[in-house]
Parts: C-alpha cells; sequence; structure tokens
C-alpha cells in the first residue's frame, strides 16, 4: 500500500480519475459547487462534513451566497497527498448525487483563484 503522506505528482494528479470540477491551486485543490442560495449551500455542509470524518481529512470550506468554495490540501505535510484526492473525489459524489454543479476555479498566476462571487 502507498503512503499516504506520499505527495502526489503533477503527472499522477493529472491522470487521476474522478477530480473533474477541481483545480490544483498551489499545494491544494480547489473547486466551486454551485448553488441556489446560501441556505442550498449549507444543507450541503453536514455531508460533506460526515464524510471529511470518516476520512479524517478536513478541507477548507466557505459558503457563499450561491456557492460553496472548497479548498483541500494536506497541512500536516504541506502538500498534495492520496488523502486530497479520495476527499475530492467522495466531495464530488455528493455534488454529483444532490444535482449540484461544480466549476474549477479560474486562478490568475499572480493573485490567485478568481472566485465566482469573490
Amino acid at each position: 500500500m502507498s503512503d499516504p503522506n506520499a505527495p502526489i505528482s503533477p503527472d499522477e494528479l493529472a491522470h487521476a480519475e474522478g477530480l473533474e470540477g477541481w483545480r490544483q491551486v498551489g499545494d491544494s485543490l480547489m473547486t466551486v459547487l454551485e448553488t441556489s442560495g446560501f441556505s442550498r449551500g449549507a444543507a450541503l455542509l453536514p455531508e460533506i462534513a460526515q464524510v471529511a470524518d470518516e476520512l479524517n481529512h478536513h478541507p477548507d470550506v466557505d459558503v457563499r451566497y450561491g456557492e460553496v468554495v472548497i479548498r483541500t490540501t494536506s497541512h500536516d505535510v504541506g502538500h498534495l497527498t492520496s488523502r486530497d484526492v479520495e476527499l475530492a473525489r467522495r466531495i464530488s459524489t455528493i455534488a454529483n448525487r444532490t444535482g449540484t454543479p461544480m466549476q474549477a476555479p479560474n486562478v490568475d498566476p499572480e493573485r490567485g483563484p478568481d472566485l465566482p462571487n469573490g
């Protein structure tokens, strides 16, 4: 079994399945879940929290009107790992099952992610 703390190479990340709607931003994976309002976004959090607790790997979540911004990184080791990929896949499953569209954020090399309602 591979080391869950080992860094994911750019090639491994590029070929990883189930990451549609996610983008690497620095040492993180990010997505934006497009929701119809604040309450709809907040309603997704219990299921995302449950998955995070199951995996013992917790994303940064920012609930905004019309969107939920999710960022995952392995803070403890300072880079992306297979734990981030698995968490992203599980969050994508939640989004797909609930009919919640996902989009990878646009990234300006100097300013960072350009979030739709940011």
